[in-house]
């Protein structure tokens, strides 16, 4: 009877390893999902990792700070500079709703680099509709640096940069969902992408 205690006990101990190791390496599993998802441009599962709405208005909300940052440095004194800042905001939601989709997010994951050609648009039934699905579409560039850490227990980031691209990174930020299930829902701009682009 002590011997079967006994094994019970480390059966017990093992499996809670197992389950410890498995909630701690979830993310990095799960970035391993979107990778595989890219590949396939499989968008049902590239949109149950990524929450697109969510995803857009940080981004929108973090682009509209800067440009009202920049422009009220440059546009100071001039009488038209109240419309100018409206005729921005305007352009730049259909602007932030083509980057930050499937194909945009792809392009940000295999280069660091933050647009996306028009052939890669999706179509109206949702795919990429001007190239086949295969593996080697998605191949991210040699130059391309990806730190992944988690910033607290329910946090993980995603910094990407490529110094042929842009100075500074660009951080993802998924959300814990539930045990061992995550989701993008936050960006982090740097400020550069926007004098350069604005």
């Amino acid at each position: 009877m002590p011997r079967k205690k006994q094994v019970l006990g480390l059966a017990a101990a093992g499996t809670g390893v197992l389950v410890g190791a498995y909630y701690a390496a979830s993310p990095w599993l799960t970035v391993n999902k979107l990778k595989q998802a890219f590949e396939k441009k499989d968008t049902r599962q590239i949109e149950k990792i990524v929450d697109f709405p969510e995803l857009r208005e940080d981004f929108k909300d973090v682009a509209k700070a800067a440009i009202m940052k920049k422009a009220a440095t440059e546009l100071e004194g001039n009488p038209f500079a109240a419309f100018g800042i409206m005729m921005a905001n305007a352009l730049i939601d259909p602007l932030i709703d083509q980057v930050i989709s499937p194909a945009g997010l792809q392009a940000l994951l295999s280069s660091g680099e933050m647009s996306v050609q028009p052939s890669d648009f999706l179509d109206e039934k949702n795919s990429w509709s001007s190239k086949q699905s295969t593996t080697e579409e998605f191949q991210p560039s040699p130059d391309l640096s990806v730190k992944m850490n988690y910033t607290d227990l329910n946090e993980f980031k995603i910094e990407l940069s490529n110094k042929n691209v842009i100075s500074e990174p660009i951080s993802l930020f998924m959300k814990r969902e539930g045990f061992a299930d995550w989701k993008v829902t936050g960006i982090e701009i740097p400020q550069s992408v926007f004098n350069s682009t604005y």
